[in-house]
């Protein structure tokens, strides 16, 4: 199953379930989240990480495991999978969770804004080295993410406003990839095992 396939094929009933638990997430941000924990590289299991999600998405660090329906543990844990499956992918074959053409383009510009937050929300909860943060190439990708997440929601509809929505999608695959490289390549210098999800 395709990555948008399993991201949109449980949206609304996924979006009612958190609301359900006064979560404030949605499904982009969701994905930006588990994207940047991955890209961090520290050696944790997926069982970790989906606990730290939960109580993220939750916003209550005192939860308990599985406080979340099971659907949606279930979906969480599919989410995590595929995002990695996506990083390593010989191809890199990454679909970021934002909604399709057939939405108004101030509905999609704002869940590239969320995913933006997400992502640098993520890569703080995954708590990489802080000497990461000054590589050139990680430092750019990280200022760049930043400058997205304030986009202006409210562009005028035409070909330009599409095209550069399209440019914007493509350069945030290209970060997250350099970001995940990046990082993993520093766990290897350093000498660890790089990544744990399994």
């Amino acid at each position: 199953m395709a990555l948008k396939e399993l991201a949109f094929e449980q949206w609304d009933s996924l979006s009612a379930l958190l609301e359900s638990y006064h979560s404030a997430y949605g499904l982009s941000e969701i994905q930006g989240l588990c994207l940047g924990v991955i890209c961090t590289g520290r050696h944790k299991d997926i069982g970790y990480w989906q606990i730290q999600l939960e109580k993220t998405l939750l916003d209550d660090p005192d939860i308990l495991v599985n406080a979340l329906p099971q659907e949606c543990v279930d979906w969480l844990k599919k989410l995590l999978t595929h995002c990695f499956q996506a990083l390593t992918h010989p191809h890199f074959e990454l679909d970021l969770c934002l909604p399709d053409d057939t939405v108004p383009i101030e509905t999609r510009l704002q869940a590239v804004s969320d995913w933006c937050k997400g992502f640098i929300f993520g890569l703080g909860l995954g708590g990489p080295d802080v000497s990461i943060w000054s590589q050139p190439n990680i430092k750019e990708a990280l200022e760049d993410i930043a400058q997205i997440q304030k986009i202006d929601t409210q562009p005028a509809e035409n070909q330009e406003s599409e095209k550069d929505y399209i440019e914007l999608v493509e350069y945030l695959k290209i970060a997250t990839f350099v970001i995940f490289e990046e990082c993993s390549e520093s766990l290897i210098l350093q000498g660890q095992s790089n990544h744990g999800l399994h």
